[in-house]
C-alpha cells in the first residue's frame, strides 16, 4: 500500500527486478536504439471518499539524460476499454 496526500504526486518505485524480455527492451532504450517504448499501466486507487477508483494511462517510457537505469515517461489517460 501506498499512502498518498491530496493533492500531491508521489514517485514509485519497483523493487522487483523485471523480467529479460522487459529487460532488453530498456536496454534498447537506454542504448539510443529506439527513442521511447509505449507501455499501458491499470489499476485503481482508494480513497477514503470516493472508494475505490480505477485508472489507466498510456504513454511513452524515456531515458533520463545522464543518469543511465532511470527512464521518465510521458502519459495520458485513456477511455475504459470493453
Amino acid at each position: 500500500m501506498l499512502s498518498v496526500d491530496p493533492n500531491t504526486t508521489e514517485e514509485v518505485a519497483v523493487e522487483k527486478l523485471p523480467d529479460e524480455f522487459s529487460r532488453d527492451l530498456l536496454g534498447t532504450l537506454q542504448s539510443g536504439e529506439v527513442k521511447s517504448l509505449p507501455f499501458f499501466l491499470e489499476g485503481r486507487i482508494h480513497t477514503s471518499v470516493d472508494g475505490y477508483m480505477p485508472f489507466r494511462h498510456e504513454g511513452h517510457l524515456y531515458p533520463v539524460p545522464g543518469r543511465p537505469g532511470h527512464f521518465r515517461s510521458a502519459s495520458s489517460r485513456t477511455r475504459e476499454r470493453d
